[in-house]
């Protein structure tokens, strides 16, 4: 009982002990812990490391910090004394005299901001005791702030880490900063021209790169990159560094479209840092530049300034005339050319100089310069004259129906220092003369030779060609500068369903088939109109009208092309039936009653139809050498008389030549006279037969201007009355006496010999005489220029033949007309081995009265020899009556002034033409109709009947035929 107590009391002992112990031990710790104290802490000293000398931006910042410790209960400064510090720190450190002790702490600049303000702990333990403390502290890198977090809350609430995430997505790293950019417009770098579509120009941009940090520069290489979202520059790579200050300025060139309108192009840039402890850190941003102010306010940051204003009006730019002057230079003799239609062109030389400008449109700013002169370089020019058929002369979508082609030319022209001065071979149909005499209209166009998006102008104007030089005003018109595509998109808006159904529907298809057929929507529109009962789409219809018009111009203007055959003409085959002798066939065949066609020669192929005529070539030759009228002679003899057999009845040539004598006579005779009135006609066939001699054109190979003269003559009309009467008298008495006589000198000869004479005379008279008259006249003259022309080429000889009319011999016999020996002696001719000169056409029976007595055989013989090497001359006549230029009644120029002007191709038809007026009964100084007749209606009045289709005589303006009056294309009539 007693052991067991013992134990009790033994364990109640020990457990009393051992928390007595823990107690004590606890009471230890805390008091020796409280017994050492952190009296102050702070950075002692910085050391700013940086990327290089120089260089602004910190890489490492070495800390020394200094702690001063101290004995908590009494506040006594614990110096000369060991401590240990673990934690952020390890090492052991003696006190100093202040009880303080140091320790450095080296820390990486972050940029980023993330680790800019840092946190440590750092157990400090007096050494060989237990007293110690727990120092925790913040380092603020920003502003090298150490603070003791047992008194404040220290730099980490400071620091908003968002605001760099949020500049990451905006600009690229946050860590660096560009600041606001600066533009410089240096200028072009190359010479301007005109015939590209982008312009080089150099730029400058530069800023400062600052860390998002402290706002301090940052130095280092940099790699730029400057990119043109709209693809007309490559990316640019730019290497350079920035300076002292963190800056950086960069020129570098770049191109732009100079004649797009001006706005604000969109750029980016961006910089990528290749050195230093930002290397491969990068900051990018937009920026906007407008070349085509060329000026300060060259651009703008995206960031920092605010957008300018935008352009308002976005088209490219146009090219801009306000006058054109041309130069007659002269004839450029050269350059004129007869084609295989004997058609002559002429050619004048024209100077033409203007000042093309460059319409820029619109600006920002009204003081900018809309107008400026355009670069150096090619353009193409365009220029056509045409002739107003009335007296309107402004062309314009009203009006230009009444105007038609003229002449034109094409050519690549130069623009240097802001002119052009151009010389151009201007050809003229020579059938075109009388309309160009008159005041004409001009377009001009002037257009890119490539794509440069400048946008080219057509402008009209007047033209007067027999002025030496002109300066013309043009007119701008806004149809001819609105594109067609504008026109027909515009047409199709107005054409609605509302107003006209059944209409928009064939406007679209064709639209869309591209088959846009403007005179058949104009159809459709008028029998739409014509069917409402009131109100017509006014602006519809103009919008026809204008597209009527700009098609019209354009499609002349694009058969200026040399490309183009005849320049755009159709060619007289598509129009007649072929080459020039075709046509004279189809014209005979169409205009004659029969046409025999011959073919020379035994050995050429014959035709069908044709009958073969064996004489040989040079036969042929031989009578178309000796000219009309036809004659006769050994040489040729034997032509004639198988033309003879050819042509005439057999009856009428029985017997031949070589049957003379009486009795073929009476053989003759038996007939009735039916036969023997063509007897021995080969000796003078001109007597029986007339001819003409023309040459048809297979090739003309070369054109050589002779001389040109020019003369005139005047015509005119009187008009003379006269009144006289006389009255005489007279009387007169002779009284005279004479003697003579004769004296024989031989058988031959007798003298007379007077031997006195003895007279009186007495005379008397009286005369009374009364007259007046009236003389009124009047004249008009006629200057006249001639072209004589040479030609070289292939032309093919032909004869056409015809019978003339006559009156037989049984006729005269019959019906009892006047006779004489010759007719009743037919043969005798022969017999006295003459020929009967007045059987020629029954010349002697002139009066009209005997025409029903006449024979005709109306068949044409027709006959060519094979085509020819051949050269001769032929002569274009240009005559226009007097105009003077000082009269302001008359309209010198104006096109509905009565014109008398002619052209005229050969001597043969001017004569007939000058003929014309030399006969008094035809008053041509009061009848205008002669002179109001054109080339084009007359070549309709001529030859329209073998067109091919029908056409009315304006179809014929697209005919490069020029002859006139009544020579065929293409055949030369020898005189």
């Amino acid at each position: 009982m007693k052991y067991k107590l013992t134990s009790i009391l033994l364990v109640l002992l020990l457990v009393i002990t051992s928390c007595s112990s823990d107690v004590q031990d606890k009471n230890k710790d805390e008091v020796e812990t409280a017994a050492l104290s952190v009296q102050s802490i702070r950075i002692n000293n910085t050391i700013n490391n940086r990327a290089f000398i120089g260089s602004e931006t910190i890489t490492r910042k070495d800390y020394t910090v200094r702690a001063c410790l101290a004995e908590t209960a009494r506040g006594q400064k614990i110096d000369i004394q060991e401590v240990q510090l673990t934690g952020a720190v390890n090492k052991t450190e003696m006190t100093d005299g202040n009880g303080c002790i140091f320790w450095e702490q080296k820390l990486n600049f972050d940029y980023s901001g993330r680790n800019l303000c840092q946190r440590f702990a750092v157990n400090i333990q007096l050494s060989g005791t237990n007293f110690s403390t727990k120092l925790e502290y913040t380092i603020d890198l920003i502003d090298d702030q150490l603070t003791d977090l047992s008194r404040s809350t220290g730099c980490e609430e400071k620091r908003e880490l968002e605001t760099f995430r949020t500049l990451r997505s905006q600009e690229g790293d946050p860590e660096i900063q560009l600041g606001q950019l600066n533009f410089e417009y240096v200028g072009t770098t190359t010479q301007r021209r005109s015939d590209v579509r982008y312009t080089d120009y150099e730029s400058g941009i530069g800023s400062c790169l600052t860390n998002q940090i402290d706002n301090r520069p940052i130095r280092g290489a940099l790699k730029i990159v400057v990119t043109d979202p709209d693809g007309i520059n490559e990316d640019l790579i730019i290497d350079t560094e920035t300076d002292e200050k963190g800056c950086f300025k960069v020129t570098f060139n770049s191109q732009y479209e100079q004649y797009k309108w001006a706005h604000w192009k969109k750029k980016n840039i961006t910089i990528t840092l290749q050195s230093g402890p930002f290397t491969g850190k990068m900051v990018s941003r937009d920026y906007f530049v407008n070349p085509w102010l060329e000026g300060t306010k060259f651009g703008y940051d995206s960031k920092y300034d605010n957008r300018p204003p935008e352009n308002a009006v976005q088209k490219w730019n146009r090219v801009h005339i306000d006058q054109v002057m041309y130069v007659r230079v002269g004839n450029n003799i050269a350059n004129f050319d007869v084609n295989n239609y004997l058609g002559l062109t002429t050619s004048k030389t024209y100077q033409i100089v203007l000042s093309p400008k460059v319409d820029r449109g619109h600006y920002f700013s009204n003081r900018s310069v809309q107008y400026v002169n355009l670069p150096d370089g090619p353009f193409k020019m365009k220029f056509m004259i045409l002739a107003p058929k009335g007296a309107d002369i402004e062309i314009n979508e009203n009006n230009f129906e009444d105007f038609e082609y003229i002449t034109g030319v094409e050519k690549i022209v130069q623009v240097k220092n802001g002119y052009i001065q151009a010389f151009v071979n201007l050809p003229m149909r020579f059938a075109d003369l009388p309309k160009i005499a008159t005041r004409t209209v001009s377009v001009f166009q002037l257009e890119p030779v490539n794509n440069t998006g400048l946008i080219g102008t057509t402008v009209t104007g007047f033209f007067k060609a027999k002025i030496n030089w002109i300066r013309s005003s043009v007119i701008q018109s806004d149809v001819l500068q609105t594109e067609t595509q504008v026109l027909e998109e515009r047409l199709a808006e107005n054409y609605t369903p509302s107003k006209h159904q059944g209409v928009i529907e064939s406007i679209e298809d064709q639209l869309e088939k591209g088959e846009f057929d403007i005179n058949q929507i104009h159809n459709k529109f008028d029998t739409h109109i014509q069917s409402k009962s009131a109100g017509a789409d006014e602006q519809a219809l103009q919008d026809i009208k204008n597209l009527q018009f700009k098609k019209f111009v354009d499609g002349l203007l694009q058969r200026l092309d040399p490309s183009l055959k005849n320049g755009g003409y159709q060619d007289p085959s598509e129009v007649f039936a072929g080459t020039p002798k075709e046509i004279y066939h189809a014209h005979l065949k169409k205009t004659r009653e029969e046409v025999k066609v011959l073919t020379i020669g035994s050995n050429f192929e014959r035709e069908e139809s044709e009958e073969n005529f064996k004489v040989q070539p040079s036969q042929f030759n031989n009578v178309f050498e000796r000219g009309i009228p036809l004659e006769s002679d050994s040489s040729n003899e034997e032509f004639f008389k198988k033309l003879c057999r050819q042509i005439f009845p057999e009856k009428w040539i029985s017997g031949g030549p070589n049957e003379t004598g009486f009795g073929a006579w009476l053989r003759r005779k038996k007939d009735k006279h039916n036969e023997g009135d063509y007897r021995g006609w080969w000796k003078k066939p001109a007597l029986k037969i007339k001819a003409q001699a023309l040459r048809h054109t297979h090739r003309v190979k070369k054109v050589m201007p002779q001389h040109s003269t020019s003369f005139d003559f005047t015509i005119g009309s009187r008009l003379y009355t006269s009144y006289s009467t006389n009255y005489s008298s007279y009387r007169s008495i002779r009284n005279a006496v004479d003697l003579a006589g004769k004296v024989p000198f031989g058988d031959l000869l007798t003298q007379g010999i007077r031997i006195f004479d003895v007279s009186q005379t007495v005379s008397s008279g009286e005369q009374d005489t009364t007259s007046w008259s009236d003389d009124v006249s009047s004249h008009l003259h006629i200057g006249v220029e001639k072209f004589k022309i040479g030609l070289e080429g292939e032309f093919e000889r032909c004869l056409q033949i015809e019978v003339k009319p006559f009156i037989k011999t049984a006729t005269l016999v019959n019906q009892n007309l006047p006779l004489n020996l010759f007719d009743l002696i037919p043969n005798i001719q022969n017999i006295f081995g003459q020929v009967n000169e007045k059987d020629d056409l029954g010349s002697i029976y002139d009066d009209p009265k005997y025409d029903k007595y006449r024979t005709v055989i109306p068949t044409v013989y027709y006959m060519c020899n094979r085509p020819g090497e051949e050269s001769f001359s032929e002569e274009w006549f240009f005559a226009q009556t007097y105009t003077p230029d000082t009269s302001l009644l008359s309209d010198s120029m104006g096109p509905t002034e009565i014109k008398f002007i002619k052209a005229i191709r050969g001597r043969k038809h001017f004569e007939q033409y000058r003929k014309a007026f030399e006969d008094q009964t035809k008053h041509y100084l009061y009848v205008d109709t002669s002179g109001t007749e054109t080339p084009d209606l007359k070549l309709y009045e001529n030859w329209g009947h073998i067109m091919k289709t029908e056409n009315d005589p304006s179809a014929l303006n697209k005919l490069i035929i020029n002859n006139v009056e009544s020579s065929f294309p293409g055949t030369y009539f020898k005189n």
